[in-house]
């Protein structure tokens, strides 16, 4: 690719300042008391100590060597988009230790973590103030099964950026996953869509899956919040962490399309077709997705069952290691009359195109929540009679949680990228 990129210096999010060396750190920003926690939790029974006082003498470190998403224990907060996107992150220990610009233990306290809000990464301080229950002295909300602190300073730093723990309840994995990668995520929801263009709306996720990398690539999957799925060992309006996807063949020549699922806690399984017990298993199938029926939250549906249990699927393209341009779109009479930028590829490949734009989790002001965004990849050959032609089209959201992206695998040469409102 041959463009040019501009180099992001870190800021520290709301300017805030560095403490002195030696002091035990307090975050004025976000004090440990019931201002922090918000409206819709009761701080009658909760309190504030300091990971040192928790620990209550017992060594524990802020990451360990070997990082597992099973290690993730989730709290009392509804935040289970965040967690399990946090998990999914997992996979890569690398992203994980990218959002920690502090990398070792603090005695004062003191910490800094890296997120990406409102398409900056930014440096956001934290303290080792954690919420407990006022009676057991235990944690409440995200912690590790290990004695490492790091899940819950990262939730902590989350709730900061939202301006409170009860911000943080309920919400989209691609919301979270902005803040902790960087890039957008594309959104898929079958639920509102129309009868008629269902089917090709199906075909197209299933596009998306076979194209996604599932060792870097993120992808969440939310059940009916409609559909009362208790019956069929599923939670309604929850997120699954989506493993893998296989297009397998059985013993007897027919062919299946199974996804890997998996419920963040490890608890709770699918109990339907093609389930851990069920009989449509075969020796043939089980080798092609490396079986195993322990009770490990992990299982396996097929493609009719998935799209009518799972009606919101999200992808998330995690591309640290590919090569990386940002821009910023400055100036509001530029977005409304769009901004055209140039690359050019010397061989085949995939791209990954995103806006990032001001969240309304971080800007609570925010007059348009609902902001579309429109993205057309256009190949451009000055030979062709017909110079210009689209390669990729992506036609904005009007919903707030949604992220803005388009992906595509595109043939080496000359490429127009329009951005507009």
């Amino acid at each position: 690719m041959t463009t040019t990129s501009q180099k992001v210096e870190l800021t520290y999010w709301k300017n805030q300042e560095k403490p002195k060396e030696g002091e035990k750190y307090t975050d004025s920003l976000f004090p440990p008391n019931g201002n922090s926690l918000g409206s819709s939790i009761d701080s009658s029974k909760v309190e504030f100590l300091r990971a040192s006082e928790i620990f209550d003498g017992t060594r524990y470190v802020l990451i360990s060597d070997k990082m597992d998403m099973k290690d993730i224990v989730p709290g009392q907060l509804e935040d289970v988009y965040f967690l399990s996107s946090v998990q999914n992150l997992c996979k890569v220990p690398a992203n994980i230790n990218r959002l920690f610009k502090s990398k070792i233990m603090n005695p004062d306290g003191y910490y800094e973590l890296i997120l990406n809000i409102d398409g900056q990464p930014q440096i956001v301080i934290v303290d080792d103030y954690l919420p407990v229950d006022k009676s057991t002295k235990k944690l409440i909300y995200a912690q590790s099964k290990k004695n490492e602190i790091w899940i819950s300073l990262l939730e902590k730093a989350w709730a900061k950026v939202n301006g409170s723990y009860s911000n943080i309840i309920g919400g989209y994995p691609s919301e979270a996953l902005e803040f902790l990668t960087g890039f957008s995520s594309l959104s898929y929801d079958t639920e509102n869509k129309d009868t008629a263009d269902l089917n090709e709306y199906k075909i197209e996720i299933v596009k998306q899956l076979q194209l996604a990398d599932k060792k870097t690539s993120i992808i969440s999957c939310t059940t009916s919040s409609k559909l009362d799925v208790s019956g069929v060992g599923l939670v309604k309006g929850y997120t699954y962490n989506l493993l893998n996807f296989f297009h397998i063949e059985k013993s007897d020549g027919n062919k299946e399309y199974l996804f890997q699922l998996r419920n963040p806690w490890s608890q709770g399984e699918w109990n339907g077709d093609w389930s851990d017990k069920s009989n449509l298993w075969d020796d043939k199938a089980k080798q092609q997705v490396s079986f195993s029926d322990e009770v490990d939250g992990i299982f396996y549906m097929n493609d009719i069952d998935f799209f009518k249990y799972f009606t919101h699927v999200e992808i998330c393209y995690v591309l640290y290691d590919a090569t990386a341009v940002n821009y910023p779109l400055e100036g509001e009479e530029k977005n409304k009359n769009g901004i055209v930028f140039n690359i050019v590829t010397e061989k085949d490949g995939f791209i990954s195109i995103s806006v990032l734009r001001q969240s309304w989790r971080t800007n609570k002001d925010i007059k348009d929540k609902m902001l579309p965004t429109h993205i057309s990849l256009v190949k451009y050959d000055p030979n062709a009679t017909n110079r210009l032609k689209t390669f990729s089209d992506y036609y904005g959201n009007f919903e707030s949680y949604k992220t803005c992206a388009l992906t595509a695998n595109i043939e080496k040469g000359n490429y127009l990228i329009y951005v507009y409102r």
